[in-house]
């Protein structure tokens, strides 16, 4: 009996240190559980990051190789015109009226043909523009731009700048344009208004575009090539930044507002 109480009393004083082994063990698989979660939530932003880090910068090649094309297409129509002024003058020189009559009237014609509007005095901003009018009218879209420059433009904010800007402003208005035509197919009333003003050293720029009121707003874009356009606002707002400016963005009805403010010297 003796014996049995003791191993009684041997196994009632173990309990608490079994007991204590347990709830240590439980303790460090919960932490081993926790830190696994962490990990794999840390991996999961890196990974997310690193896709929107690449979507952004496949955005900023597609921004360049805009500007290259654009800035191709100013030579080459600058190139057609100053050949045909130098042909004019020589035409002049050599007394030949009549067919420097013809010629002027034939570039002039050419002028007013492929140059339809003329918005600023910024060549590269200029013919963005007109690119995005062209688009615009395909899309039965009414275009209105007012652009008011400040002076030294061209040295305070780069092409790329520029062209970034301007061209992800206008990609995301015309997309929502799109959305909601097909949406709302019997709306014939779509519009993209921009204009931009400065005071003091501060330039603005107001958009103001057709958006469907159905489709709630986010930064991503919804059209197949989302990769190249769905981070066009967060560029737009990098860029502010670097200005020391702000971007805000808001929904009216079934408007959508754009106002980015930057500084400039």
């Amino acid at each position: 009996m003796e014996v049995i109480s003791n191993e009684i009393l041997a196994k009632t004083s173990l309990h608490p240190y079994f007991y204590f082994c347990f709830n240590l063990l439980m303790v460090a698989c919960l932490l081993s559980f926790i830190s696994i979660i962490v990990i794999t939530c840390k991996n999961t932003k890196k990974s997310i990051e690193l896709d929107m880090l690449d979507s952004t910068q496949q955005t900023i090649l597609k921004q360049e190789d805009e500007m290259k094309l654009l800035q191709e297409q100013i030579l080459e129509k600058q190139a057609y015109i100053h050949s045909h002024i130098d042909l004019a003058i020589n035409l002049c020189e050599s007394e030949k009226y009549e067919e420097m009559t013809t010629l002027i009237s034939a570039l002039s014609s050419h002028v007013k043909r492929n140059y339809p509007d003329t918005y600023c005095k910024n060549i590269l901003l200029n013919t963005l523009l007109q690119e995005k009018k062209f688009l615009a009218d395909q899309l039965d879209v009414t275009c209105n731009f007012k652009i008011i420059l400040p002076e030294h433009f061209e040295e305070d904010f780069s092409d790329f700048t520029i062209t970034s800007i301007f061209s992800n402003l206008l990609d995301n208005a015309l997309e929502s344009c799109k959305q909601y035509r097909e949406h709302h197919p019997q709306n014939d009333s779509l519009f993209i208004h921009l204009s931009t003003d400065y005071k003091t050293k501060m330039f603005m720029i107001q958009m103001k575009n057709s958006k469907d009121p159905d489709i709630p707003f986010t930064r991503q874009s919804t059209k197949d090539d989302s990769t190249l356009h769905g981070h066009g606002l967060s560029i737009i707002e990098s860029i502010a930044k670097g200005y020391g400016g702000t971007c805000q963005w808001s929904v009216e009805d079934d408007s959508f507002l754009s106002l980015i403010m930057l500084k400039h010297t």
